[in-house]
Parts: C-alpha cells; sequence; structure tokens
C-alpha cells in the first residue's frame, strides 16, 4: 500500500542531505474559499516527438486561488534538498552540481507526470496526515480536474512532488544497498543518480519496471541514459564531467543564431536573450568568453548591446 512504504520512511535515521525538514503541514484553511467556477481552458500543444498533449489551464479566479494555495503549501512544508525542481532559488545547475565528477551518471525520465498523480494518491498522501475527510476533499477539488493534477496549474508541481516523495525515498534505499554515499536527486519527472560504484546500473530496471509501476507511474525508457565518465556525463540538459558546464555542440549552436542575429539580422532578437540568460546562469565562463568573441566587430552597435546587456 502507498503509505506503509512512507510510514517506513518516516523512521529512517538521520542522512544529512536527504532528510526532510521540520515540517508543520496543513490544509484547514481550504475551508477559507468559496469558489464555485472550477473551469479550466483546454488545448493542445505539440510535443518534440510529434504527439499532442492536451492542456488545462485554470480560469483566472481558480488560478488565483490556486496561487494562495501554494504559498500556504510551501510555508507550512519544506520538501528536502534533494527534490530540486519548481522550488525558489534553486535551478538546473544546482541539480545538476550533485553529480559531478562521477564514474557513473544515470538518468530515468518519468513518463506523463502530472497527469500520472491521479486524485486517489492526492488523498492517500493526505490521509497520512489525518485531515478531515471534508478538507480533503476540498483540497483536490481545488487542485484537480479529470481525477488529475493539471499541468497548467499552479499548485501542480508542488503537489506532484509532495505525492512522489515516498516514491523518491524507496529508490533511495534500493540505490544506497550499491552505495552509501550515492548521489540522487528528481527535477520533476528527471530522476537523476551518480556513484562511483558501476553496480548501481543493476537498480534501472528495478526502478523502471517495478518501483514506478507499482505506484502508479511509468519510465520513458527511451529517455533512460547512463554516462560514464570517459565519454560526456549530461544531466538536466547540462555537462558534469569536472564541473557544471554548457554543452559544447549547443554553445557552437547558440555562436551561430547571435552571428546570424548581428550581421544579417536573422533570428528572434528574444529567443537569442533567452538562450543567452541562461547560458549566464549555468557557465559564466562561456557567457563571458562569448561576448568577448563578438566583440571586437559588433561591440559599437545596438543589437551587440541589447543582447549582452551585462
Amino acid at each position: 500500500m502507498w503509505l506503509f512504504s512512507w510510514l517506513f520512511w518516516s523512521k529512517r535515521s538521520n542522512w544529512s542531505f536527504y532528510d526532510d525538514y521540520e515540517n508543520n503541514f496543513n490544509i484547514d484553511f481550504v475551508d477559507d474559499y468559496d469558489l464555485f467556477d472550477f473551469s479550466y481552458e483546454t488545448f493542445s500543444v505539440s510535443k518534440r516527438n510529434g504527439w499532442k498533449r492536451e492542456i488545462f489551464a485554470p480560469n483566472k479566479e481558480l488560478k488565483k486561488v490556486q496561487k494562495d494555495i501554494l504559498h500556504k503549501l510551501e510555508y507550512s512544508y519544506f520538501l528536502p534538498k534533494f527534490v530540486t525542481a519548481f522550488r525558489k532559488w534553486i535551478s538546473i545547475k544546482d541539480n545538476a552540481k550533485y553529480h559531478k565528477n562521477k564514474k557513473i551518471v544515470i538518468n530515468i525520465d518519468i513518463k506523463d507526470f502530472f497527469p500520472s498523480v491521479k486524485v486517489n494518491m492526492i488523498k492517500e498522501r493526505l490521509k497520512y496526515y489525518d485531515f478531515d475527510n471534508d478538507k480533503i476533499e476540498k483540497f483536490v477539488k481545488y487542485t484537480t480536474v479529470n481525477w488529475f493534477l493539471p499541468q497548467w496549474a499552479p499548485t501542480s508541481p508542488f503537489i506532484a512532488n509532495f505525492v512522489f516523495l515516498p516514491v523518491d525515498y524507496i529508490i533511495l534505499n534500493l540505490l544506497k544497498k550499491y552505495d552509501e554515499d550515492i548521489s540522487y536527486t528528481r527535477y520533476a519527472d528527471d530522476i537523476t543518480f551518480s556513484s562511483d560504484n558501476e553496480n548501481i546500473k543493476n537498480a534501472i530496471r528495478i526502478i523502471t519496471e517495478s518501483i514506478l509501476p507499482k505506484y502508479g507511474f511509468q519510465a520513458n525508457k527511451k529517455k533512460t541514459t547512463v554516462y560514464r565518465n570517459h565519454r560526456k556525463q549530461l544531466v538536466t540538459w547540462l555537462v558534469v564531467n569536472e564541473r557544471v558546464s554548457y554543452p559544447r555542440n549547443k554553445y557552437i549552436i547558440l555562436r551561430a543564431k547571435i552571428y546570424n542575429f548581428l550581421e544579417k539580422n536573422i533570428w528572434d532578437e528574444t529567443e537569442i536573450k533567452g538562450y543567452l540568460a541562461f547560458l549566464r546562469d549555468v557557465d559564466y565562463k562561456k557567457y563571458k568568453k562569448l561576448k568577448k568573441y563578438y566583440w571586437q566587430k559588433f561591440n559599437w552597435t545596438d543589437k551587440y548591446k541589447i543582447l549582452f546587456f551585462y
């Protein structure tokens, strides 16, 4: 049963990085809301593989309530540090840095993460805290649609992390059998673990074929990757072999896009600025190199000043 594993792990010994914070989790505030319109706008977006993903976006009033719920949830419950996505002041660089200089790095992608979090999972998780059934029912009414988490609701990222947390600990329990010093993070639907012990690769099948399906989730096996340190190791799109850095192939592509913009006015300014802002945040050394690269020829132009505003 879902909660048995959580009850077991609630009594585990201290793990420093992997421990929960002291929490005062509460959903009593749901009684403060009195909303009647729970409608969602539905539309589709294209995925890279050509498939369509159906999106549910809450109406204006419901979204406002969900933002308030999120604020109160974050105030009363602090997720452990290894849960790195949708967290203030935590970036994908912070997620990647825990996996630097490891002999083996493994990434497992959870398929359709938000839609996989069903109403019954949320209720089961909340029952662990002995909340009143009426409050639980009201909570899921404000935060779910069609019996699952809507991807564009402000509350969905927190709730998905909260619901999946017992599974995180079950996976950690398995991994620590291979390496007591295992490095483990989860960035939304991206599970990453790394070690100097090659045997951790044996955990992949157990996680993807046993643990995840048992608790209602499914691995996207096409996105499961194993990187050893004799080749480029990637974690959430960043290289982690020696230091956290921006991939060289993407750097070269970005450099070409900037040239086309500065020289030929080809490419979208907003998109390039977004790429540059990301590069500056995750790999300032490469950002400075790129800025210097175009300095002599283009520093006097307005377009250069627009792109390199730092």
